[in-house]
């Protein structure tokens, strides 16, 4: 075994997880490696885990080293609690994964088995998602094509979003290449969870992409919508605010699309599908029942809206 950073590095490299991953993991080893080296007054490039106690004979001579062991594992934790259970999490995280990695290849003991430590007991409740009704949708897509500098843009972005309940990292790679203007579909090389999926569309609406395309000039490989997660966000926050909404999330929609899914009649494991859920429990806890609708009454501004919309987008 090597010194601890190197073991780090030999860990990252030889794992197969996102690059968003191997630096959220690194940084947080590099913080246990730290407080171990001020626990012991070492340097930072001088800890291996293997050599972390000293032992002295009764006349003082040195006669072996001790390895890492547990205390310093729950020490470790008790001395950050302050910083609350997110961050402890992604502690645990790259601890769980490095210690594994470690025992597979040296038959280290894996300390995160045998820790005190509880983080349970710190993770803050379930507070329930903040959602849109239907008619908060209509009066957002109303300040959509009243306000935006780039509506056909913004209101295939945000139909999107509404219409297919996807993730704001899906709807923000959309490559122009994966998407199949006969079947109204999108392909989604790879999920949240490392997997593919298809987003179904609404009948023609891939056609209207196909437009949007054409008249900017989109290359295939490019994607679909030149923002970021972040500049998404920051439109949403702004209609949002122009329309005097609630200051709800992105990932709110899902929630939204979800709730009038299951009030329209769909069945829940068919939501579960189309927002990818691997647990149908997941996928309960994004209905929300007792909001306040409009279903099945037609407002004649909201139709004027949908008309203009789809005048534009012809």
């Amino acid at each position: 075994m090597n010194n601890l950073l190197n073991e780090i590095d030999c860990f990252l490299s030889n794992s197969n997880y996102s690059e968003a991953t191997k630096t959220g993991y690194k940084n947080n080893l590099i913080i246990f490696a730290k407080s171990i080296a001020d626990k012991i007054d070492s340097t930072l490039e001088n800890i291996h885990l293997l050599k972390i106690y000293d032992v002295y004979d009764s006349d003082d001579n040195f006669v072996f080293f001790r390895p890492l062991n547990v205390i310093l594992l729950n020490s470790f934790f008790n001395s950050n609690i302050d910083k609350g259970y997110y961050v402890l999490k992604g502690y645990r995280d790259a601890l769980a994964a490095f210690f594994a990695y470690l025992e597979r290849n040296y038959n280290f003991p894996n300390l995160m088995n045998e820790i005190d430590f509880d983080l349970s007991e710190l993770k803050p409740k379930n507070k329930k998602t903040t959602i849109l009704s239907n008619h908060n949708i209509l009066k957002l897509i109303h300040y959509i094509v009243s306000e935006s500098e780039n509506l056909e843009r913004d209101i295939l972005l945000f139909s999107l979003f509404i219409m297919t309940g996807s993730r704001l990292s899906e709807i923000a790679n959309i490559k122009v290449k994966d998407i199949n203007w006969e079947e109204n579909t999108i392909l989604v090389p790879k999920t949240k969870h490392n997997k593919s999926k298809i987003i179904t569309l609404k009948s023609g609406f891939a056609k209207d992409i196909q437009k949007y395309c054409l008249t900017h000039n989109i290359d295939s490989d490019n994607n679909l919508f030149n923002l970021s997660k972040w500049q998404i966000r920051q439109l949403f926050y702004s209609y949002l605010e122009k329309a005097n909404l609630p200051k709800v999330t992105v990932h709110s929609l899902r929630h939204s699309f979800a709730t009038t899914m299951v009030e329209s009649g769909a069945n829940i494991t068919e939501v579960q599908q189309l927002l990818g859920h691997a647990d149908v429990i997941t996928t309960k806890g994004y209905v929300q029942s007792n909001i306040t609708r409009n279903k099945n009454i037609k407002i004649k501004e909201n139709e004027d809206i949908y008309s203009y919309v789809r005048k534009k987008m012809k």
